[in-house]
């Protein structure tokens, strides 16, 4: 039981030390500065990432629907069919673009961008 407590003690002594050391001396608050640039650029290049691929498939998503829209009532079969593939191609892009964007939207801790919407319509 002694044994344990000492070993409580050493560790909230060496937690108390690393707290002083990070926040009161210049040497620490340099190590506690440069630990947290690095993190916050790995979290400006991820949220960049995210953001970039979230647009890319709105633009897809997009250029499909307009596809879709513009041969969906032709004449000929050679273009209903190609409207039939892009309304293919903007569902599957749908799909994926709301299970990527619900797996990514913590990045943006509630602050999404405006060109950034949370779900696109399935054409049907």
């Amino acid at each position: 039981m002694k044994k344990l407590f000492i070993f409580l003690i050493v560790i909230c002594l060496f937690i108390a030390g690393c707290v002083v050391f990070f926040t009161a001396t210049p040497a620490g608050q340099k190590i506690w500065n440069s630990m947290q640039s690095t993190n916050d650029k790995s979290e400006s290049e991820t949220k960049k990432k995210v953001e970039d691929r979230c647009r890319g498939m709105i633009v897809a998503y997009n250029n499909d629907v307009h596809t879709y829209e513009l041969y969906k009532d032709d004449i000929t079969e050679y273009y209903r069919s190609i409207a039939e593939d892009a309304r293919i191609r903007a569902n599957q892009t749908a799909s994926q673009y709301k299970e990527y964007f619900e797996k990514n939207k913590h990045i943006w801790n509630g602050n999404i961008p405006e060109d950034i919407v949370s779900e696109l319509e399935i054409i049907e």
